[in-house]
C-alpha cells in the first residue's frame, strides 16, 4: 500500500510521518529529497544562473534564502518547481520500486502540485485552523506571521487539495488527540 501524506505548513505532517514509520511504513520524505536535488551540480548551476549567488551560503544552496524569494514571487516559484519537481518524481519512482514489498508513505506538502498523487493508493490530508498554523509556525520555526501567511497562500493555490484527498484529519487540539487520530487511520487502512 502506498499512502500520500500532505497538508498545510505546521499542520502536523512530520508527527504523522513519524507515527507511520513506527508502524512499519517506509517513509519517503519529499522535502529531504528536494534538499539533495538542490545540490545536484546541474540543478545547482541552473539555480545560480537564474537566482544569482544570493541563494548560496557556505557553498550550498540556502533553502531559507531560496524559500524567502520563491514564496513571494509566483513566477520564480514556478521556475524552481519546473526544475526540481520532475527530478523528485523520478527519484520517488525508483524508491517505490526498491521498497515494493513494504507499505510506503510519501510525505509531500506539494503532493498534488507535483503530481505525486498519481503514484499512491490513498491520500491523507492534514489541516488545522489558520490561527493555529500561524501559532505553531511561530513557535516551531520562529517565522514571522507574514512569512507563514506567504507560505500558506502558496500552499493554498491548489484549491481542491482537501476535496481530492480520501481522508482529511483536522489537527486543532493537542498532540495526543492528533496521534490517536493518525494511529486509528493507520489501523483502519492496514485492516482493509
Amino acid at each position: 500500500m502506498i499512502i500520500g501524506l500532505t497538508g498545510y505548513f505546521a499542520a502536523g505532517k512530520s508527527e504523522a510521518s513519524r507515527i507511520f514509520k513506527e508502524n512499519n511504513f517506509f517513509v519517503i520524505d519529499v522535502d529531504k529529497l528536494g534538499h539533495q536535488i538542490l545540490e545536484n551540480p546541474e540543478i545547482k548551476q541552473k539555480l545560480l544562473d537564474y537566482f544569482g549567488s544570493e541563494i548560496v551560503e557556505d557553498n550550498k544552496i540556502s533553502r531559507q534564502r531560496l524559500g524567502s524569494i520563491v514564496f513571494q514571487d509566483k513566477s520564480k516559484r514556478q521556475f524552481l518547481n519546473s526544475l526540481v519537481h520532475p527530478k523528485i518524481k523520478e527519484q520517488i519512482k525508483i524508491i517505490i520500486q526498491q521498497h515494493s514489498s513494504q507499505n510506503i508513505l510519501i510525505d509531500a506538502a506539494l503532493l498534488f502540485e507535483m503530481n505525486l498523487h498519481t503514484l499512491v493508493d490513498f491520500v491523507l490530508f492534514i489541516t488545522a485552523d489558520e490561527s493555529i498554523l500561524i501559532k505553531r509556525g511561530k513557535q516551531r520555526n520562529n517565522f514571522s506571521e507574514k512569512k507563514i501567511k506567504n507560505i500558506l497562500i502558496a500552499q493554498k493555490e491548489f484549491k481542491d487539495k482537501e476535496k481530492l484527498s480520501h481522508t482529511v484529519i483536522t489537527n486543532n487540539t493537542n498532540l495526543s488527540d492528533f496521534q490517536a487520530k493518525i494511529k486509528l487511520f493507520i489501523q483502519n487502512q492496514i485492516q482493509n
